[in-house]
């Protein structure tokens, strides 16, 4: 069995941004209530199972909804998104995030990035992966939500000249 201590720090281990979340903190002690069937503040293994798949249903949700209102935000219409999502998937090393040295990589393939637009590249990179919405994840990582902010961002700005680089391959 698995005491309520040892529970609390095995949360905050496998899911801290739930953990440490205001909105869903209650959902997640709710979960918790939930799963512990005899209600003895212990869990045991089939109560584990039962709160580990209903924790990741919950994270589930919240990637949805995370990615939901990035495309909202940035505005890219549905081909655009799956063209972002090709690239990502093609660059993510089948973890769902990338890291700043994963993006120079990429673009480094359409303009070459120098130390200046490597440093601003950095400083726009760490701005978007603090949108962690409540999502596991890196926070020096990008998840393809946080994908699509950075490349609205990058567009936006037509950093190292982006746009005129990059014309004819989207869509």
């Amino acid at each position: 069995d698995i005491n309520n201590r040892e529970l609390i720090k095995l949360i905050e281990e496998l899911f801290p941004e739930m953990a440490h979340d205001r909105e869903l903190r209650p959902r997640l002690l709710a979960v918790l209530r939930e799963v512990d069937a005899d209600g003895s503040g212990t869990l045991d293994f089939q109560d584990f199972l039962r709160l580990m798949k209903q924790c990741r249903e919950l994270q589930d949700k919240e990637r949805v909804s995370k990615e939901a209102v990035a495309i909202k935000e940035t505005g890219f219409n549905p081909t655009e998104v799956q063209e972002f999502r090709d690239l990502f998937l093609e660059h993510d090393r089948g973890n769902g995030e990338l890291s700043l040295s994963d993006v120079v990589r990429m673009l480094n393939m359409i303009t070459p990035l120098g130390d200046k637009y490597k440093e601003e590249l950095s400083q726009i990179f760490r701005t978007v992966t603090s949108r962690q919405m409540s999502v596991e994840g890196g926070r020096d990582l990008a998840d393809f939500p946080e994908f699509l902010w950075l490349m609205k961002e990058l567009l936006v700005r037509n950093f190292a000249n982006l746009k005129e680089k990059t014309q004819g391959f989207a869509g």
